[in-house]
């Protein structure tokens, strides 16, 4: 049997995306760094030649990471590792979800991978909602009836993201998840955070706590996580992307990368059972 690592990338911020917990817009829990450890597979490859493949917009395909990881990969177990997949640039319409459940060609990817990387669509939740708060229609008297709509939405589809992946995915399947772009709102309003602090924090905490809900839909499904907004913009998620990370304040430079790369791989390769 072949072994493949099929990356699917559900990202629907060019700059990347993601978030925080619970429905309201308290600032959710935020997750350490992922930590490099060694790293051992279950049991050794019978195959000469691996694959990555990766499902994603530009935070993958406009990024280094997928061939680093590769590349270290390849480097660890002696196996040529090769990288291919499908492009989804420009908002990511349809949604990863839909769109696995469209195409045969994709729910045969994922049956046959060995190692998956799951990264939720973010961009088409917060994105209508920003433009929303700023033109005085997201709702309620507080303004923020569209985000809590958005936020109770979206953990319906990380949940059933994540199920229908395990569904088709095969027995001893390694599953990971990461949660990215908590830099969006830097991206997306540049000088909003010394303008209007207030707005920055509001946007902020959206994405905080649609990443807490990555990272408990992840949780309960005994998926391991890369927390990229932790390594990217501190502890607190709270600080601009550092420089060393990112060229364009959006994108992995080659370090940012190599920082992904380097998390995805230290977290080892146990399989999913899919349930704690």
């Amino acid at each position: 049997m072949s072994w493949r690592f099929a990356t699917l990338l559900g990202l629907g911020l060019i700059a990347a995306a993601c978030g925080s917990s619970d429905s309201s817009t308290s600032t959710g829990s935020q997750a350490a760094p992922a930590s490099i450890t060694t790293t051992a597979l279950v049991s050794e490859p019978s195959a000469e030649s691996w694959e990555v493949t990766v499902f994603g917009d530009s935070l993958a395909w406009l990024s280094e990471w997928p061939t680093q990881y590769a590349d270290m990969v390849s480097a660890e177990f002696g196996v040529e590792v090769s990288v291919n997949g499908d492009v989804c640039l420009g908002g990511c319409r349809p949604d990863s979800l839909t769109r696995i459940r469209d195409q045969e060609h994709l729910q045969a990817l994922i049956g046959k991978a060995e190692v998956i990387v799951l990264q939720p669509q973010l961009g088409r939740i917060v994105t209508p909602q920003w433009n929303s708060y700023f033109d005085g229609e997201c709702g309620r008297s507080d303004g923020l009836e569209c985000f809590r709509k958005a936020e109770a939405e979206f953990r319906t589809y990380v949940k059933e993201f994540f199920d229908e992946v395990l569904a088709l995915s095969q027995p001893g399947v390694m599953i990971r998840a990461t949660i990215a772009g908590s830099w969006a709102v830097d991206a997306f309003h540049p000088g909003l955070r010394d303008t209007d602090p207030a707005t920055f924090q509001t946007f902020l905490e959206n994405i905080l706590i649609l990443g807490d809900q990555v990272s408990e839909a992840a949780a309960d499904r005994c998926i391991l996580m890369v927390d990229v907004n932790a390594l990217f913009t501190g502890p607190d998620y709270r600080q601009p992307i550092n420089p060393a990370y990112s060229n364009d304040g959006s994108h992995p430079s080659q370090e940012g990368s190599r920082v992904i790369a380097e998390s995805l791989h230290g977290l080892g390769y146990e399989p999913t059972m899919g349930g704690c």
